[in-house]
């Protein structure tokens, strides 16, 4: 039977036998076979039938590991969204379950200031096929690898200022998830967006909860660049996976590897990963004491006694996000309008230089 056939016997028996969908699907999956399984499991996601008497698909905006995101249209509103069309590996990751978790953490008023927003999760018959759709914020601007990029090929410091309102703002967010139990496990320049209203943390997913800390969450699936040292240290070559590790405290080593970037980029393109390298098996201690050249020249005390602690190499003496909030000088944040003012005068001396 086909995804649409299996749909149609779905509804009717939802209906004859007035129990929910899931219900119906849990009943079923105890009692088919093989085949027959893994396309209910597909179907625990609603289904609203074809995807074109919902939205206007205006354009592909994006291609990644799991699948691409579409721009599109709401036929009854007119509001513009992202659609993330899932692969078929995204839903054999536990992806969908990751995206319920995202859903979730959008039910809250700062959703539309620190973190993108995930509206909805829906099977819909697209290009023949049944396809599992994540109902996202569209956010359009600049990632801010793009901003780093600049500095480092046009040699341009980002001030104090704009360096406080990026780790402001992502310490926002991260203390928002991480207290609800939620890691991102990739924290980096491309998951930050930012433009001329807001600056926010995209791409979860890699992300995991507390309850998967042991279980999902044992493989790393981050950006090697930016991983914590305990990555390195508990690495089991008999289980083959990463154990005992807290991915909350890898959010935050990963924040303060990222300003330190913004720092100074010529030595994080350059010198870092060599540096890190010699330490890697440190226990003790802040990173920062081995790059004396770089911490002595930070003139903003603040954001070096954040990075003194956000570099520790034992995870259990990295500061949460609750507590590196309370430590930054608020009274020099930098503005968002002012960040886009940088990034384009980067930009404007770019153009000029080529």
């Amino acid at each position: 039977m086909t995804h649409l056939q299996v749909q149609i016997c779905l509804e009717s028996v939802t209906a004859k036998l007035k129990l929910s969908r899931a219900e119906v699907i849990e009943i079923l999956l105890k009692n088919v076979n093989p085949n027959l399984k893994s396309i209910l499991k597909d179907l625990r996601v609603e289904y609203i039938g074809y995807i074109g008497n919902f939205y206007d698909i205006i354009k592909v905006i994006g291609e990644g590991t799991y699948g691409s995101v579409l721009k599109v249209q709401d036929q009854e509103t007119k509001k513009l969204y992202a659609l993330k069309l899932l692969s078929n590996q995204a839903k054999t990751t536990s992806f969908l379950e990751e995206a319920a978790i995202l859903a979730d953490l959008s039910n809250y008023k700062e959703c539309n200031r620190y973190i993108v927003c995930v509206y909805d999760i829906f099977n819909a018959y697209y290009k023949n096929k049944i396809r599992t759709f994540v109902k996202m914020e569209l956010i359009e601007g600049h990632e801010l690898f793009y901003l780093l990029n600049l500095m480092y090929k046009k040699n341009i410091s980002l001030p104090y200022d704009l360096i406080r309102l990026i780790l402001y703002s992502v310490l926002k967010a991260l203390s928002y998830i991480h207290g609800r139990g939620v890691a991102h496990r990739d924290i980096k320049p491309e998951n930050i967006m930012f433009n001329s209203k807001y600056i926010k943390l995209i791409d979860f997913g890699f992300g995991c909860t507390n309850k998967k800390i042991r279980s999902t969450c044992s493989q790393i699936l981050g950006t090697q660049m930016y991983a914590a040292p305990e990555i390195f240290r508990t690495y089991s070559s008999f289980t083959n996976n990463y154990v005992k590790l807290d991915y909350i405290k890898f959010d935050m080593w990963a924040l303060g590897v990222m300003i330190l970037a913004f720092i100074n980029v010529e030595y994080f393109e350059d010198r870092y990963e060599e540096d890190f390298n010699k330490h890697i098996m440190e226990t003790k201690g802040s990173f920062m004491k081995y790059i004396p050249h770089i911490r002595d020249k930070i003139d903003a005390p603040d954001i070096k006694y954040i990075l003194e602690n956000l570099l520790q190499f034992n995870p259990t003496k990295r500061i949460s996000a609750k507590e590196a909030l309370k430590l930054i000088n608020k009274d020099k944040i930098g503005t968002v309008k002012e960040l886009n003012e940088f990034y384009n005068s980067c930009h404007k001396i770019s153009k000029l230089s080529d």
